[in-house]
């Protein structure tokens, strides 16, 4: 992190921007859509404050505990969220996956406030002005193009960050290709949510119910609640996958472990 003679801090890190779908006219359907959104951004820094704790930029691993500290801020400008989070290139992936944590509990937080949010994940170079809360750079301009495309409640990575992400496992992160408006074709990284996949309806039942109780919806509103139905339930989907390979597994484990033990009593015998 350099700064230049103008006090701007010159960073290589990730970057996201969200905004509340439907903000203008929100007033209309909630009392205090302001204190919604505080409630939502002070729980998105809490988080970030927890997951970013002793880590280090250059550090090798999630547990590094030297170096720099690898703050994460959360900076709100009207209706816009924005994380950035300092990175280098072996980090890309360790601060990606930070940002996806966080949005994947503000989003289900959101959806439930009644001011959901869409939004893009980028990395790159960017310089910010901590006094003005000003940026500037590629990933602050690739990240603001790409989330005001957005046809859903979600958050996806654009190129930049995709093609520094390295998933190996991602807790946070699902390949999808996420509605974006003008047709563009984007296959991608999208973050996963709700937090925990449900093998059954239950997901797709709440997050409609939180819909319902945006009233009313609007004809603009019908294609982002449509395409965000679509993959909660292919993320349900895939869980449902996961659970049944995951149930196999253990139940080979245990039949291989049983003949084991008997193979094992009739050589005794």
């Amino acid at each position: 992190m350099t700064e230049d003679v103008h006090g701007m801090e010159e960073t290589l890190g990730v970057v996201t921007f969200l905004d509340v779908l439907g903000w203008k006219g929100i007033w209309r359907r909630r009392s205090d859509a302001i204190g919604d959104l505080r409630n939502v951004v002070a729980g998105m820094r809490r988080h970030a404050q927890q997951l970013t704790r002793g880590l280090a930029p250059s550090a090798q691993g999630p547990s590094a505990q030297t170096g720099t500290p690898m703050e994460t801020k959360v900076v709100i400008i009207s209706d816009t969220i924005v994380l950035l989070t300092s990175a280098d290139r072996q980090t890309a992936t360790q601060g990606i996956e930070i940002h996806g944590a966080i949005c994947g509990r503000a989003l289900p937080a959101s959806l439930e406030g009644g001011i959901p949010l869409r939004g893009a994940t980028a990395y790159g170079e960017y310089r910010i002005d901590r006094q003005e809360s000003t940026f500037v750079g590629r990933a602050i301009d690739e990240a603001a193009e790409w989330y005001e495309q957005a046809d859903w409640i979600g958050v996806f990575m654009t190129p930049s960050a995709a093609y520094s992400f390295a998933e190996d496992g991602s807790s946070w992160w699902r390949q999808y290709m996420p509605p974006v408006k003008e047709g563009v074709q984007w296959p991608t990284y999208c973050v996963q949510w709700p937090e925990e996949v449900d093998v059954g309806e239950g997901n797709i039942a709440e997050v409609k119910r939180h819909m319902r109780q945006m009233s009313p919806i609007v004809p603009k509103l019908v294609s982002k609640f449509t395409n965000t139905i679509k993959f909660v339930e292919k993320m349900n989907e895939e869980g449902l996958k996961r659970y049944r390979e995951k149930s196999e597994a253990l139940r080979q484990k245990q039949e291989n472990r049983v003949s084991e033990q008997t193979g094992g009593s009739r050589s005794a015998g």
